[in-house]
């Protein structure tokens, strides 16, 4: 964002290949009202907005392409290999790094529903919200309000880079981590009667849903008023509250 403008690569979520967008770009840009500019390379790239068809979402084998090594969308690390994934995260803007980027996922459906109907209904595979699961991987249904929801998730996101948080460590340690546990959030299949088929250990939270709870709640309960009358019981104290957040490509400093 140098010059100003959000540098977008557009690309199809089943081979991750840039897609050329158009008079939907067109349009899109023009009704967001902010500088958006199409790119059909990775590098130089300040988000990346996928399209995906339903039927990808339900196909285990394209989750996995976000870790595919040529690509470099995302990598996960081997625990026996700890030094070799850091020296593989992007330095200097180095091509052969991965491309740590915000992820916007747009589909026909909307998988952020209060219930998992939507899931069994359209067979999916029940990882799917992870690509609504934090600041690096937000979903929009491509349906009659879905500019407005892109617009708000490009805000988001335009925001967390201003204060630089997809910099920081921790967040890029938690898109390893959460990454890593898409992969592997599965049971084995050891019998004929477990729950291989149709359980997963590690469940994924839609942010969007958590966002229209809580906007259920206080237009409900009017919260926003009655917080004002609690009185809190605990007390929580962080020695690091005044500490900027590390980044992940400047030295350590000490204190």
């Amino acid at each position: 964002m140098a010059d100003g403008k959000i540098k977008v690569y557009f690309c199809e979520f089943e081979n991750l290949n840039p897609l050329p967008v158009g008079s939907l770009f067109a349009n899109l840009k023009r009704s967001v009202m902010i500088d958006l500019e199409e790119i059909d390379k990775l590098e130089g790239a300040d988000i990346i907005v996928a399209f995906v068809k339903m039927q990808d979402l339900h196909d285990e084998n394209k989750y996995l392409n976000l870790i595919n090594e040529e690509k470099r969308f995302r990598l996960i690390s081997n625990f026996n290999k700890k030094e070799d994934f850091k020296n593989r995260l992007c330095k200097n803007n180095d091509k052969k790094c991965y491309n740590s980027l915000p992820i916007i996922l747009i589909g026909l459906e909307d998988i952020a529903k209060e219930e998992d109907n939507i899931i069994k209904y359209l067979n999916l595979d029940q990882r799917v919200k992870f690509f609504d699961s934090s600041i690096w991987h937000r979903y929009v249904a491509l349906d009659k309000s879905f500019e407005n929801k892109f617009k708000k998730v490009l805000d988001e996101i335009i925001n967390n880079q201003n204060l630089r948080l997809y910099e920081t460590s921790v967040s890029r340690e938690f898109l390893e981590f959460k990454t890593r546990m898409m992969v592997n959030s599965y049971l084995a299949s050891v019998g004929t009667s477990g729950h291989a088929s149709h359980l997963i250990p590690y469940k994924f939270h839609s942010e969007s849903l958590i966002k229209k709870q809580i906007a259920e709640i206080e237009e409900k309960e009017k919260l926003k008023t009655k917080f004002k009358e609690l009185r809190w019981k605990f007390l929580l104290v962080d020695d690091y509250a005044l500490k900027p957040l590390r980044e992940y490509n400047k030295p350590k400093q000490n204190g």
